[in-house]
C-alpha cells in the first residue's frame, strides 16, 4: 500500500511541475515595470505587480550575476537576475514584459 502512495505522489508532483514554468528577467537600474509599486523589496514589488495582472508567482529568487561596472541610465542592467516560477499559461504575458524562459 505504501509503495502505491509513493508512486501516486511522484506522478502527481510530476504533473504539477509540467504546468509550471521558470522564467528569468534581467533587472535594470530603474526602468522595470514594477519600479513604482510600493513595497519593501524588489521581490515584493514583482509579486505585487504581477498579481495585479492576474499572474500568480509560486517562487521568486534574485541572483547577482555581476557587480559591474554598468552605465547609470535607467535601461542599463543592475547586475541582478530575477527568477520566477509561474503557470505556463502566463508565459506570453511575461515575455511581453521582458521575461524569458530559464
Amino acid at each position: 500500500m505504501r509503495s502505491w502512495i509513493a508512486i501516486l505522489s511522484v506522478v502527481l508532483l510530476s504533473a504539477c511541475a509540467e504546468e509550471n514554468l521558470r522564467m528569468i528577467f534581467t533587472e535594470s537600474q530603474c526602468s522595470d515595470p514594477w519600479i513604482y509599486v510600493e513595497a519593501n523589496t524588489t521581490e515584493e514589488k514583482v509579486v505585487e505587480y504581477l498579481g495585479e495582472m492576474g499572474i500568480k508567482v509560486y517562487k521568486i529568487e534574485m541572483e547577482q550575476y555581476s557587480d559591474g561596472p554598468f552605465c547609470l541610465a535607467c535601461s542599463c542592467p543592475s547586475g541582478n537576475y530575477i527568477y520566477i516560477v509561474v503557470d505556463k499559461k502566463d508565459q506570453e504575458a511575461l515575455e511581453e514584459l521582458g521575461f524569458r524562459e530559464s
